[in-house]
Formats: C-alpha cells, structure tokens, sequence
C-alpha cells in the first residue's frame, strides 16, 4: 500500500472536477506529484479499488446526511447501507474522511434564562496524528491561565497558536479571559505572520473556540477544524506539553511580574525563547525557527 494513498485518490478525484489543479492540490496536502503520478500509473490492487469504492460511498453518505455524521455514525451507515465487499471500521473510515475532505458541522443550541448561544462543534479531525511534513499543515492552539502583582493576586489568560511543523510558536495574546475576541485576536495574528494558508486547526471545545464568531471566522479563512473530545486533553498533548514546559522552564524560573506590562513583556521573551533557543530532541537539537527554516529554504512548503 503507497504511504500517501487516500491523499493521492482524492488528489485523483478533486483534480478531476477542474477546480483544482494536481499542483494545488499535491502542495496543499504535502505529498510529492512525481509520487502522485507514480501512485496513478500504477496497475490497481483490489485494495485500490475497494479504497476508491469506499471513498465514493463516504461522500455520498455525506451528501445524504447534510454532513452530520462523524466517523462512528459514518462506518454504522456505510456498513448497513452500502454494498461494499466488506465491513470497514472507524479507523479506516477516519482516514478516508480526511483525505477526501469530508467534513462534519454540528451546531447545538445551549439554553440560559437570558439568551440562546449557538455553540459550533467540530470532530476529532487531528485523531492525535501530532505530526507535520511540512510548516502550516497543522495548527493548534489553547488557554493557559497566568498570575501577576505583589502577591500574585492578579490573573491573566495567555493564548498561542503552535505549528506542529517543529513546534513554532506563530502568535500569541495575553487577555484579561478566555474569549472568542481574544482567540480570533491570536489566530489573526498567526494569519497575518503566515499569510494565504489553510491549516487544519485543532482546539479544545472551549467558549471562545464554540462560539459562533469564532467559527465565522474560521469559515472566512477557509480552514478545516478539529476539536478535542469532551474532558480528554491528551486529544491536544504537544499544547498541553508547551504549556507545561512554558510554565516549568521559563515562568517559573522568573520572579511573578508585578504588573500588566512586565507580563507581556515576560511572557513574551519566553515564546521568544522556546521559538529561538530551546532545542526539542524531537527537533535534531534544531530550534523550533531553525527546523522551520530549513523546510522553507528548501522551499517545502505546505
């Protein structure tokens, strides 16, 4: 089986339509287009052709289903409904689901005595898949709470948008608490450093990601979401693990700030560090900049 081969069969559907062209498209997902043409003038395997089969099958019954169905709900109708050879499972239907872009939106009401929220949620896309071929193919992002004053009696909520390419920190924000103007805030500021890309983004199923203006703006960028599932944070464990370094290595290795102003400026000089000095064994013992760097050089590109 080619390593890459959802990604090449729905580089093989998506180029077919002529919206996209097999550059766009191969560049976009990461993957090479000589291995895409070796992939496609390949002779094909039965399992090429069951693959091809279910990928049908999958956005056909997302279609029917007005894009509900998550990758549970997916392989329960497939298994029931289709006329496949064989009975797939979730995992394989996970994998399919992303490469053809199949995308679920399920937006459910909350209920208070003084207004109706819409809260957006987004499946697992990521699926704990916490690596990246290449820079902005992967975003996530998260809250963490900090203190400042005499006594430490203040607190503040710091949020950052980490590329899972190296580990780079593209932007963050200090806000008084946790709101979707704040995440838009920090994400605005990663576009803006970043440019016209299109990640997939993966947050917890906190306020400021669910809320409607969050969502919108994602829309407006055109990016796939993915959200971690209830009360499992490990689903977002390279954040969770910046955090705790951020915290054990540089704040807590500093006086508490006394003030608003010596925060960000703290906070800021230790994303700076973690981007510029600290070296990741997962990294070759290059920096977060320098591991970038050396894709963007050499012009690998997501």
């Amino acid at each position: 089986m080619f390593r890459h081969e959802l990604e090449y069969q729905a580089v093989h559907e998506m180029s077919a339509t002529d919206q996209y062209t097999v550059k766009e498209l191969t560049e976009s997902l990461g993957i090479s287009r000589q291995a895409y043409y070796k992939w496609l003038n390949r002779q094909p395997t039965e399992r090429d052709l069951f693959i091809t089969e279910l990928s049908d099958e999958v956005v056909r019954m997302a279609k029917k289903h007005n894009h509900t169905l998550g990758t549970r709900g997916m392989a329960r109708h497939i298994n029931k409904e289709s006329n496949l050879s064989k009975a797939v499972g979730r995992k394989l239907i996970t994998r399919v689901m992303n490469a053809m872009n199949v995308r679920i939106t399920v937006r459910a009401k909350k209920h208070n005595r003084r207004e109706e929220t819409e809260i957006y949620v987004k499946e697992n896309v990521l699926n704990r898949e916490f690596t990246a071929e290449a820079p902005n193919q992967k975003w996530v992002s998260d809250f963490t709470q900090v203190s400042y004053g005499a006594y430490g009696q203040y607190s503040a909520r710091v949020s950052v948008v980490l590329d899972l390419y190296g580990g780079f920190a593209l932007a963050h924000n200090i806000s008084e608490t946790e709101t979707s103007a704040a995440a838009i805030q920090t994400f605005q500021r990663a576009f803006n450093s970043q440019g016209n890309v299109h990640p997939l983004i993966h947050t917890d199923r906190g306020s400021a990601y669910t809320s409607k203006s969050f969502n919108n703006y994602m829309v407006n960028h055109d990016v796939q979401r993915s959200m971690s599932r209830p009360g499992t944070p490990y689903d977002n464990a390279v954040m969770e693990r910046w955090w705790n370094d951020f915290k054990l290595r540089w704040m807590d290795k500093h006086p508490t700030p006394t003030t608003l102003k010596e925060l960000r400026k703290l906070v800021s000089a230790g994303v700076d560090y973690f981007n510029y000095m600290y070296r990741p064994e997962k990294n070759n013992d290059l920096t977060p900049y320098e591991y970038r760097n050396e894709a963007i050089v050499s012009g690998f590109t997501a």
